[in-house]
């Protein structure tokens, strides 16, 4: 029996924040510029502090900027018309972080 095909959904378009009154819940959530929640961090107890949660929410609601970034980079880099080069390592860095993020959506 031939296997379902896998359905790929894009992630919550960006940009995403970091809602500012969460932190006084000690529960750090990210939205979506509607104001819908994309994520939450909160500390749990000894292995994520209060600092890290505030750490992982920041990053996490970076996330689809720096994916944008990342993909501007390449695209830049390798149009043929750019005087900038990267190492050929950084370059596949940049490609690695950009496929793991996009098989995360997947």
């Amino acid at each position: 029996m031939p296997s379902q095909p896998t359905r790929v959904w894009p992630p919550t378009p960006g940009p995403w924040h970091v809602v500012p009154e969460s932190e006084a819940l000690h529960r750090w959530v990210v939205a979506n510029y509607k104001g819908d929640s994309v994520a939450s961090c909160q500390p749990a107890g000894p292995w994520i502090t209060d600092k890290e949660a505030d750490a992982n929410v920041k990053l996490i609601a970076a996330a689809p900027a720096m994916l944008a970034a990342l993909r501007e980079v390449i695209d830049n880099l390798t149009d043929g018309n750019s005087v900038y080069e990267l190492p050929r390592a950084t370059m596949d860095q940049i490609r690695m972080a950009i496929a793991d993020a996009e098989m995360a959506a997947s």
